[in-house]
């Protein structure tokens, strides 16, 4: 048995300059050390100091860790085990209790909301960095922005999936990188294979009358359907005028059967039934390595295509057989994956001096880890494209967004944003007055401490963890007032049933028929 137990916790302003008392009750029945550790970090995270004692103990034992913490803003306790093998191995953790000099700060909320004890936050935005945007601008948005200028990839973070809102803005910012910035990959935190034949329709491979089958597809994700279908209208627009072509790909791994469907689905499209009758039936198989093989020799398949949308297929297919060893072998780590798939997007579809933007949570897209030991795709990024990967995370002050009533997918439902902390990006943003700005990562002030992370299914999380802000992205981007998704399917778990076994009956249709 082994284990690392962690929690980050801010630190009351009010209380600055107390010692603090950490203390645990526990009892074990093992034979290798448990250890509790309290760290003290300043605002960026760095650790100033740390304490790590043995709580070893047959009965129940409190043991504590003293320390001063005047220069820190947060603290983690971590409780961490390195057993062995043993069938009877046991902890027991009764409750850990924090004590601020003679107050029991445990339970209990230090964190005043008073005018003189925020100022220090409000002042942490210099309005002389803000620059202030206009919605519904898809040509000059970033003009004022020269962050961008000789970067690579640039990260979109979205700080929940549920806001209207914050998708347009991602969707005006690609608009703009398009326009201005020679972006020419648009990458999404959707599946690689879903969006193999939406890349067919806004490359205009495929007809307007597939629309209606992309819309299905959309419909069984966790995105206003409408919205996304409006930017590939879009996106096909562009192309049609445009010489430079902008290729859109997803980068998420999918449910082996669901990869199945949508790749076969693809051929059928693209070739019609009669000529992808191989393809179909090594699809059926999931034989994705002859598939390459075969395609790299089927000039019929490379001229319809065209070079660089061959070159996104197959990388999608070698991505794919990458993430098909894992299913077979150990648990994927899903933000690897990703990484592999954008770099493999990125060395097969850009030219010298284009960019690639990327669209997805911003607990991928983050510069750092998560937690202690953890990998993150923006983490596996900012090493290796090094300054060529810029990373912005969008931020809501208030309004609602949609969120999973409890597990996700089950039903969706309308979620309203509490109030911010005083000590978060997003009560400095409203106290600016702007409802719509960029402000660059490296001149927030000291006292923002966290900003707003809503993940799916986490609909009475705490909202507002510490995070190292200067060091988490590269910049923000703040809107005060977001509105929940319209065009969503109110249980995306029964849409869902219904239409991959839909899309089974019609593979299976065709297989009995290719066979005969």
């Amino acid at each position: 048995m082994r284990f690392n137990l962690s929690k980050t916790l801010i630190l009351p302003v009010t209380l600055t300059g107390e010692t603090y008392d950490i203390s645990i009750v526990s009892k074990d029945d093992v034979s290798q050390d448990v250890w509790f550790k309290v760290t003290a970090l300043d605002q960026d995270a760095i650790e100033k100091r740390s304490c790590a004692i043995k709580i070893n103990s047959k009965s129940w034992k409190e043991n504590s860790v003293k320390m001063t913490l005047s220069d820190a803003k947060a603290i983690r306790i971590s409780i961490y085990y390195n057993g062995n093998n043993s069938d009877s191995q046991d902890i027991w953790i009764d409750r850990i209790l924090i004590k601020a000099g003679k107050k029991d700060i445990t339970g209990a909320n230090y964190f005043s909301d008073k005018p003189k004890d925020s100022l220090r936050t409000i002042k942490s935005l210099d309005k002389k960095y803000i620059v202030p945007l206009a919605t519904g601008n898809d040509s000059s948005l970033l003009s004022e922005i020269k962050a961008f200028d000789g970067k690579q990839l640039i990260g979109l973070a979205e700080s929940t999936h549920g806001s209207n809102t914050s998708k347009e803005a991602n969707y005006q910012f690609i608009k703009n990188l398009i326009i201005s910035n020679h972006c020419r990959l648009v990458l999404l935190e959707m599946s690689t294979a879903a969006t193999l034949s939406w890349n067919l329709y806004v490359q205009g491979k495929i007809s307007k009358e597939y629309e209606k089958s992309i819309e299905d597809d959309i419909r069984a994700c966790f995105i206003d359907h409408k919205l996304l279908m409006d930017f590939l209208s879009w996106l096909r627009s562009y192309n049609i005028r445009s010489n430079n072509k902008v290729y859109i790909s997803g980068i998420d791994n999918s449910d082996p059967e669901e990869k199945k469907l949508y790749l076969f689905n693809f051929y059928l499209t693209l070739l019609g039934k009669d000529k992808a009758v191989w393809y179909l039936k090594n699809t059926i198989e999931k034989n994705y390595g002859p598939l390459i093989t075969h395609s790299y020799f089927d000039k019929t398949l490379q001229y319809i295509m065209g070079k660089e949308n061959f070159d996104c297929y197959i990388s999608f297919l070698n991505n794919a057989v990458i993430s098909h060893k894992s299913e077979l072998s150990s648990s994927p780590n899903r933000d690897i994956i990703m990484f592999k798939s954008v770099k493999g997007l990125m060395d097969n579809c850009l030219k010298k001096d284009d960019k690639a933007a990327i669209l997805a949570h911003s607990g991928h897209l983050q510069n750092l880890e998560r937690f202690p030991g953890d990998t993150t795709l923006g983490l596996c990024l900012r090493e290796y494209y090094k300054e060529k990967y810029f990373s912005i995370s969008f931020q809501i002050g208030t309004g609602t967004f949609s969120q999973d009533e409890c597990a996700m997918d089950v039903k969706t439902v309308t979620d309203t944003l509490k109030k911010p902390p005083f000590y978060s990006f997003e009560y400095a943003g409203l106290n600016t007055g702007i409802p719509y700005f960029y402000y660059p990562a490296n001149y927030l002030g000291n006292d923002i401490l966290t900003c707003g992370f809503i993940p799916r299914g986490g609909r009475y999380e705490d909202l507002y963890k510490f995070s190292p802000l200067r060091r988490q992205f590269d910049a923000y981007v703040f809107i005060k007032e977001s509105k929940a998704m319209e065009k969503i399917e109110p249980s995306l778990l029964i849409y869902g049933m219904h239409y991959f076994y839909s899309k089974k009956m019609a593979m299976d249709s065709v297989a009995r028929e290719i066979d005969n």
